[in-house]
C-alpha cells in the first residue's frame, strides 16, 4: 500500500463559504480531483532543462519545478543537486533532449521519471496606432446662469471654483494593442523503459487594447506577462500529471419550514446539525426540494452514496435541472474518487 502524501484517498470536500442572496443562496464545496495522467507508479521525478528563445527555458524549468514542489505528489530531486550529479557524470544539458538521452539522464539521477521539453512560443509585441476618441473637452470658457453671472461649484476639500464649460468633441488619441504568447511542450519519460508517459502542448495568450497616455501607462509590463503565461501554461501541465484541488458550486433550494435555520447551520459548518434539520423537513414535507438539501448535505460531508440517493429522490419527484446537474455530478465525483482511491494502492 503507497503512503498518501498530501491527499485523502477519498475526495476531501470542505466548504468555503455560503452567500446569500435574493437568489438560491449558494455553497462552494472544495474538491481534489484525479491527473489524466495517472503517475502513481512514478513518484520519484526531475525537471530537466528546456529549451526555448531567451530565458524562456530556465524559466518555465524553474516554474514547473516551484508548482510540482507544491502539489506534494512527487519525491522531486533539488534542481542544484541534480546538476551537481551530471556534472560529476561530466554530462552536458546542452541541445535538445530527446527520449533516449531523457532515459540516461533519469538513470543517471536515480529518479522513475524524467520531465524535459521545450518552449515553443514565447513573444509579446505591441501594435501601435492612434484614432478618433470622442471627449469632453474644456471651451475656456466658464458656465453661467441665465443673469450672465459665473456659477461656482464645491470641489475637493469643499473649495469653491468656477464651473467649467465642456463641449464633446473628436480627438486623435493613441492607442497600444498589446498581445503575448507562451506555448510549451511537455514530455515524461519513464526512466526504466524510456517509454513517453505523457507529451502534453499547453498554450496560453494575452490580448489588450489600452487607449490614451494614462491607459497605456496601465498596461503590465512584458516580462510580468511572459511570466504570468509560463505560470498558467506550467500550471495546466502539472494538473495534467498531479491530483489538484477544484471548486464546486452547489445550490441550495429555499424548502420549507425550518430549512432557512438548516442553511445558517451549514453556512458556519454545521454540516451534521443542518443535516437533521432537513432530514426533519423531509419527514414532514416529503418535496423533492428538502430531499435535495439532504443530499447537499451528504455530499458536503463526503457521504456520497447517500447523497446519491437523496438527489434521485429529488429526481423521481421533479425532473428539475438541477437535480439531474446534481445527480450526474456526484456520480461523476464517486468515480474520480474510485480512481484516486486505485492510484494510491
Amino acid at each position: 500500500m503507497k503512503t498518501v502524501r498530501f491527499i485523502s484517498l477519498s475526495v476531501l470536500l470542505v466548504s468555503l463559504c455560503l452567500l446569500f442572496s435574493c437568489a438560491a443562496p449558494k455553497t462552494v464545496l472544495r474538491v481534489i480531483r484525479p491527473a489524466e495522467v495517472d503517475m502513481s507508479d512514478y513518484r520519484k521525478i526531475a525537471v530537466a532543462d528546456f529549451q526555448g528563445p531567451g530565458r524562456s527555458g530556465s524559466l518555465a524549468a524553474s516554474i514547473l519545478t516551484s508548482e510540482i514542489f507544491k502539489s506534494g505528489y512527487f519525491d522531486l530531486l533539488e534542481r542544484q543537486h541534480m546538476k551537481k550529479i551530471l556534472e560529476e557524470q561530466a554530462f552536458s544539458l546542452t541541445g535538445a533532449v530527446d527520449v533516449a538521452t531523457a532515459a540516461e539522464i533519469g538513470e543517471m539521477l536515480g529518479v522513475e521519471a524524467l520531465i524535459f521539453g521545450e518552449v515553443t512560443s514565447y513573444s509579446v509585441e505591441d501594435l501601435e496606432g492612434t484614432e478618433e476618441v470622442k471627449k469632453r473637452v474644456w471651451t475656456g470658457e466658464y458656465e453661467k446662469d441665465k443673469d450672465g453671472n459665473i456659477i461656482y461649484e464645491k470641489g475637493l476639500f469643499g473649495i469653491k471654483h468656477k464651473k467649467k464649460k465642456y463641449k464633446e468633441e473628436f480627438v486623435d488619441e493613441p492607442y497600444v494593442v498589446r498581445s503575448a504568447s507562451v506555448a510549451v511542450n511537455f514530455r515524461v519519460v519513464a526512466v526504466e523503459t524510456a517509454e513517453l508517459l505523457a507529451v502534453k502542448s499547453n498554450s496560453s495568450s494575452f490580448n489588450k487594447k489600452a487607449t490614451g497616455t494614462d491607459q497605456i501607462g496601465k498596461l503590465p509590463a512584458k516580462e510580468s506577462i511572459l511570466e504570468n503565461l509560463s505560470r498558467k501554461v506550467v500550471d495546466t501541465f502539472v494538473r495534467q500529471i498531479a491530483p489538484y484541488y477544484a471548486t464546486v458550486t452547489k445550490k441550495f433550494e429555499k424548502g420549507s419550514g425550518a430549512s432557512k435555520q438548516a442553511i445558517k447551520m451549514a453556512q458556519n459548518g454545521l454540516w451534521d446539525k443542518a443535516l437533521e434539520i432537513f432530514q426533519r423537513e423531509a419527514q414532514i414535507h416529503p418535496k423533492p426540494e428538502n430531499y435535495y438539501n439532504i443530499g447537499v448535505c451528504y455530499e458536503a460531508l463526503g457521504r456520497y452514496d447517500m447523497a446519491e440517493k437523496q438527489y434521485e429522490t429529488a429526481l423521481s419527484l421533479k425532473a428539475k435541472d438541477l437535480y439531474i446537474k446534481a445527480v450526474a455530478d456526484i456520480r461523476k465525483l464517486k468515480e474520480e474518487r474510485e480512481i484516486l482511491r486505485e492510484r494510491e494502492e
